[in-house]
């Protein structure tokens, strides 16, 4: 795509990157993702202005520049369905139907957090935030940070201020034990996670017979 943008668009700045929902951008997909709104994606952010004036004009080039095909998978996709997943599939014609979206920073994690991204956060601003979103924005790839403002913002968001974070263990693990935390314990074990499993059943002593189920910690 590097070359089509530098063509068609000399002296445009940009960045590039995989980030958002997706079981794709933490590594986390498999054959079965491959069956509904998974393919060859990127998110291309622009400067604001950019955005505004060249986004129809970047979206139209790359629809019939782009090929037809990345890696052996198809970068066209139908119409969404009543579910409103689209699904690969070869394109009938020199148009593709992409799964390439243009965005500003400030747009898309304003869409994302709520917040603007030079915003200065309160503990509360960061309670308030949707964890999965903040993975979403964190966990994935950067390919190229034309406008350098990838790489910072993922330092800013990459973890919890220490008294949020406290807060946050706290607060999770005081909820556990209305969730079957007997059962959590067990699951621990394949991943060694012996401290986690410890303060779920030391948080609340009526699961304490879950010790039974890890003899290795008695």
């Amino acid at each position: 795509m590097a070359p089509i943008l530098a063509s068609e668009f000399p002296g445009l700045r940009y960045s590039a990157a995989l980030l958002g929902h997706g079981s794709d951008v933490l590594g986390f997909d498999s054959e079965r993702s491959t069956d509904h709104e998974w393919g060859p994606p990127v998110v291309i952010f622009l400067a604001e202005n950019d955005r505004e004036v060249l986004g129809g004009s970047i979206d139209e080039v790359l629809s019939t520049r782009l090929p037809g095909e990345f890696r052996g998978y198809p970068t066209n996709f139908a119409e969404p369905d009543e579910d409103r997943v689209r699904i690969m599939t070869p394109a009938d014609t020199g148009r593709v139907h992409h799964h390439v979206y243009l965005h500003s920073l400030r747009e898309f994690v304003g869409s994302y957090l709520g917040v603007a991204p030079d915003a200065a956060f309160s503990n509360i601003d960061w309670l308030l935030m949707y964890r999965n979103a903040l993975l979403e924005l964190t966990g994935g790839a950067i390919y190229y940070d034309g406008l350098e403002e990838l790489v910072p913002l993922g330092g800013q968001f990459k973890w919890y201020p220490h008294e949020v974070w406290l807060y946050m263990l706290a607060n999770g693990t005081c909820v556990l034990p209305t969730r079957r935390s007997h059962a959590c314990t067990t699951r621990c074990v394949p991943f060694h996670n012996w401290c986690y499993s410890n303060l779920i059943l030391l948080n609340d002593r009526r699961w304490l017979k879950g010790w039974s189920r890890l003899p290795s910690l008695r």
